[in-house]
């Protein structure tokens, strides 16, 4: 019986022992069903086409992992050949323009001539057709024929891009580079257009891609040429973008009958109903017969379905398990099979915000924030549901555009945008420029410190140069304005908008003048979600007793940015840049396209504030020409002339970009923030910790009774023997 005993007690003890080691074993979870993963998205949709893209989101999330170009950009994206990595293409050789002295005696450097790529031969479209080199040339003269309306059934909708005109760079033409002789000529690419051509608007244009030709020919794979006419130091940015001015991949045999034909909207247009169902989708058998389906390229996801009147809002797309980049992702990813978006249009309904409470909720499981599309920050990070992961600062600026349009002394008929453009500034005749005196002040009035750090909560930085801070151009040595109302009421003074006698006025009187009798009121148009913004102008301008235009008609819902990308317009009629003295926009692409020529030169269509200056401008063209130092020199150039004399535009700040994911998920962050998301996307479920054993008791606790226990029966066995 003693023996029983002492057995029962070692039993007893070795159970005991094995308490502790309980909640370290791990909780199995089987995975059987398909991998669901759902984004928050807002924006319009519009056309996803390369030839009618108007670059928007939800389109984009689609079409970037529908479709795919022939290189991407590196993380550090900095705008450089070297930037650029091969992806449909296995790699590349580039030929430059012989380095000569130009026609101002300087030597000119870095001028792309010819880019010949070797094509992957490893690449079918999600309708099973191949990737060769006579699809790419197909895409290649597609995208150009239909921006230079070559054959009059274009939309010309990218020719700003794609076309420059033939003399605007001449005073640097070399001996080797010279397009004088397209001087008055209809712009050819290829064997299309030329005399034949009808449409006088694009007459002495030259496309800056001569011609793509077919160096090898295999069933998948081989080689093309692109020649260019352009002294283009960016031409892998044109050919790999992926945005408009990109070309992305399509499949010939799906789209053959739509060569000069612009495929418009996502299935919601009556011409281009998307009519395959997703069984279709998924096995790739697409209709032979009218049109095929939208988005059938060669990338990860392939598009089923978009329908802003649905219930969720949104869209899907389904996992391409032939997707030919498969075998070399980054282990556990490109496991979600249904990319679902949901869809929370901004500026209507409170979009943002229902987009915020669905991540919050765990509703949603995974959303971008960014400069067009917001997220509470503090939300998201005491939501259970989702956490927060810092990226990188926003490649848009926040800007306040001032009219400077009374300093061109360019004629109204040669103001942009183009002949023939899809961008429409309202009535020309109608000039409403803001004296640089005011715009001095303003610039000097806005307290951009109590901005960043109260409104923004630290989560963004001050930016005072034309591109951002991540850019290698980025040059802080230049001054800039800064929140200094003794600068900004003198700037008054000097421009003879405030009398002398305002040199003694209290604070107390210079708001008084603002509400009473302002000294200065322009017609500020301001959008909803940079409410923010316009309420620190409106502080300013109270304090330097000035008064802005706070009527309905200027308020603008969603952003201006948005708006002018996707040409939705107040009302449905012209947004009034020409009438309008200010208002709140993005500065587009700050660190990684800087758009300084785009956004300020002479005949660009982004240049919406209207500044120029004949010698600034030519800084501007240099730019175009120069070697990375020159590029420094000019551009700090620019800057200095920008910042401290024109006070074109107020720059604001750089947001610091954040993305929420559900706790069931990981985001392996490779390229930009909406390349390719879902296919880096880990599956790896949260388990809640588990509960102690005995309500109340840790597993430290837990351990000390555990260690007691087997001591006690330690000398109870013991005792029992010398009994």
């Amino acid at each position: 019986m003693k023996k029983i005993n002492q057995y029962i007690l070692i039993v007893v003890m070795l159970s005991v022992m094995g308490f502790p080691l309980i909640p370290m074993i791990p909780t199995v979870v089987a995975q059987t069903a398909p991998i669901e993963f759902s984004t928050g998205t807002g924006g319009q949709a519009k056309d996803w086409d390369p030839i009618s893209n108007g670059g928007s989101s939800p389109v984009q999330d689609y079409s970037f992992n529908a479709m795919e170009t022939l290189g991407v950009a590196n993380v550090n994206f900095s705008g450089q050949v070297a930037d650029w990595i091969p992806h449909l293409a296995s790699s590349w050789e580039i030929e430059y323009w012989p380095e000569e002295n130009n026609s101002l005696d300087i030597l000119q450097t870095g001028g792309i001539k010819s880019i010949e790529f070797t094509l992957r031969n490893d690449v079918t479209f999600h309708d099973g057709s191949p990737f060769n080199a006579t699809v790419a040339k197909w895409n290649f003269d597609r995208k150009f024929i239909a921006d230079g309306n070559l054959t009059g059934n274009g939309l010309s909708k990218w020719k700003h891009v794609l076309y420059v005109e033939a003399l605007e760079f001449e005073d640097y033409f070399t001996p080797s580079w010279n397009l004088t002789k397209f001087n008055n000529t209809m712009p050819q690419y290829g064997s299309w257009g030329g005399p034949s051509m009808q449409d006088e608007a694009m007459r002495g244009y030259v496309p800056i891609i001569n011609n793509c030709t077919i160096v090898e020919d295999l069933e998948y794979g081989g080689k093309i040429n692109i020649t260019s006419n352009s002294w283009n130091s960016g031409l892998l940015g044109v050919v790999c973008g992926m945005s408009g001015w990109g070309v992305m991949m399509l499949s010939m045999d799906a789209y053959k009958d739509y060569f000069e034909v612009p495929i418009i909207g996502y299935g919601n247009d009556p011409s281009f109903l998307q009519t395959p169902s997703e069984a279709q989708v998924i096995a790739g058998t697409y209709p032979t017969t009218g049109f095929p389906g939208h988005m059938i390229g060669t990338g990860p996801y392939k598009f089923v379905v978009h329908d802003e009147g649905g219930s969720p809002a949104g869209g899907k797309m389904v996992k391409y398990e032939d997707w030919w980049n498969a075998p070399f992702m980054p282990i556990d990813t490109f496991v979600v099979d249904t990319w679902n978006l949901v869809w929370f249009p901004y500026g209507v309904g409170g979009g943002e915000a229902l987009r915020n409470t669905a991540l919050v909720t765990g509703e949603v499981d995974f959303g971008f924030h960014y400069a067009t599309e917001s997220l509470n920050y503090d939300d998201i990070v005491a939501s259970a549901f989702v956490s927060a992961h810092d990226t990188t600062f926003d490649q848009n600026i926040n800007i306040i555009s001032l009219n400077c349009i009374d300093d061109w002394a360019i004629p109204d008929a040669e103001l942009f945008p183009l002949p023939g453009s899809w961008m429409d500034y309202g009535d020309k005749s109608v000039r409403k420029g803001v004296p640089r005196a005011f715009r001095k002040a303003l610039s000097y009035a806005f307290d951009y410190d109590t901005y960043i750090s109260a409104t923004k909560k630290n989560r963004a930085v001050r930016v005072r140069y034309p591109v951002g801070t991540s850019s290698p151009w980025y040059d802080d040595s230049i001054p800039y304005s800064y929140y200094d109302l003794d600068i900004a009421r003198q700037a008054l003074r000097d421009g003879g908008i405030a009398p002398p006698e305002s040199s003694t006025w209290t604070e107390a009187e210079w708001v008084a003048r603002a509400a009473s009798n302002p000294l200065y009121v322009f017609d500020y148009a301001w959008d909803v979600p940079h409410e923010d913004v316009n309420n620190e102008v409106y502080n300013a301008m109270e304090k330097i007793g000035c008064a802005t235009n706070q009527s309905a008609e200027w308020e603008y819902s969603p952003r201006v940015f948005t708006a002018i990308y996707n040409s939705m317009w107040l009302g449905g009629s012209s947004y009034p840049f020409y009438t309008a003295g200010a208002f709140n926009m993005l500065w587009p692409w700050a660190d990684t396209l800087p758009p300084v020529g785009a956004m300020l030169g002479d005949g660009e269509p982004w240049n919406l504030g209207f500044s120029y200056n004949s010698t600034a401008d030519e800084w501007l063209d240099g730019l175009n020409f120069a070697s990375p130092a020159e590029y420094q020199v000019l551009l700090s150039k620019y800057a200095d002339w920008f910042t401290n004399y024109q006070y074109g535009y107020i720059m604001i700040s750089q947001d610091k970009n954040f993305y929420a994911i559900s706790r069931d998920f990981q985001l392996n962050y490779v390229f930009d923030e909406m390349f390719q998301l879902p296919a880096r996307i880990m599956y790896d479920p949260y388990i809640e910790p588990p509960a102690p054993l005995i309500p109340g008791f840790s597993m430290f606790t837990l351990t000390l009774v555990t260690l007691g226990l087997i001591a006690f029966i330690t000398y109870n066995i013991k005792h029992k023997k010398n009994v």
